[in-house]
């Protein structure tokens, strides 16, 4: 099944001690898009990434904290803002689109029933750009 069941699987709740070594422009696939300008390294967004995903690791909890729907909001926001590296395969970049945009959609104390919500807009969406975007990330910042 494919939304955020199988790209947040992977994406939020993956194994967060897999060592894949450290995260290079090189360790990336490459099939860069020539119509975006380099906003944000490779490094930069898997550091915002995995800022994102730890939050909604915490969205999972029984009690979530307060306030995590807002703070992924922002991050997702700021992340469409940037853009994604140029490194970035065509087909991931439209599925971060899509994954950035249904998270702009979280109310502030956002839990697990958002989630599965997320997960039926990502379903609305092209979800095999989702599972690109999904593969991206998994291969190059986990």
């Amino acid at each position: 099944m494919a939304g955020l069941v199988v790209a947040g699987g992977v994406l939020f709740w993956g194994d967060l001690g897999a060592d894949r070594g450290p995260v290079t422009s090189s360790s990336a696939r490459t099939s860069p898009s020539p119509s975006l300008s380099p906003s944000v390294s490779v490094e930069e967004f898997c550091d915002e990434f995995l800022k994102m995903r730890g939050l909604f690791t915490r969205m999972a909890e029984p009690v979530p904290a307060r306030g995590l729907g807002t703070r992924l909001r922002e991050r997702a926001d700021a992340a469409l803002a940037s853009g994604p590296p140029s490194e970035m395969p065509t087909g991931a970049q439209a599925g971060f689109s899509l994954v950035m945009s249904a998270v702009s959609t979280l109310p502030d104390d956002a839990g697990l029933q958002d989630l599965e919500t997320l997960d039926s807009i990502l379903r609305l969406g092209d979800v095999s750009k989702a599972d690109e975007f999904n593969v991206y990330v998994t291969d190059t910042c986990l």
